[in-house]
């Protein structure tokens, strides 16, 4: 009687196998891999536009907050007057950029900001929208001459960059 033992026969491992792993369990860590890569990528883009649009309302805020105080004796023709005169603001803009020279147009963490005549007719003063539709946020910000701040979720995608900016008066609103 011959007793064997099953673990050391070699015609029991599979034929193609790494390190002890066969190539289908290879197959399936890949898969897995692969789907957590996925999942994590697509959790942190939308943490970051989530970010983005929470910044862009923080410092609409704190705009519509400047201008209702008592630091300015006319209402300011640029959003870089704005922040100038405001010294509470210049910490909100340490890194972002003003993209005309009127300081009119600024870009900071994925938004842009323009700044509205209001004696023009308009409804809004300062106007935030994505830089990059759908990479750097979705929806849309303005706050009005009366300080008060509004949200266009921009579904259709009508407001992205430089090309595509909100118009003077947005239906709803």
């Amino acid at each position: 009687m011959q007793i064997g033992n099953s673990f050391n026969d070699s015609s029991s491992a599979p034929a193609h196998s790494i390190a002890g792993i066969s190539m289908m369990g290879i197959a399936t860590l890949t898969a897995v891999f692969s789907v957590i890569v996925v999942i994590t990528l697509s959790s942190l883009r939308g943490m970051a536009i989530s970010e983005n649009e929470s910044h862009a309302k923080n410092l609409l805020s704190a705009i519509a907050n400047s201008l209702n105080s008592e630091v300015f004796a006319a209402t300011p023709r640029s959003l870089e007057e704005v922040t100038q005169t405001d010294d509470s603001l210049k910490s909100n803009l340490t890194d972002g950029e003003f993209l005309t020279e009127d300081g009119r147009l600024f870009l900071r963490h994925g938004y842009l900001f323009e700044w509205r005549d209001a004696a023009a007719g308009g409804a809004f003063v300062l106007v935030a929208w994505p830089f990059d539709l759908g990479q750097t946020g979705q929806t849309a910000y303005a706050l009005t001459r009366e300080g008060k701040l509004v949200a266009n979720l921009n579904q259709d995608g009508s407001w992205g960059g430089l090309d595509h900016r909100p118009s003077k008066s947005w239906p709803g609103f």
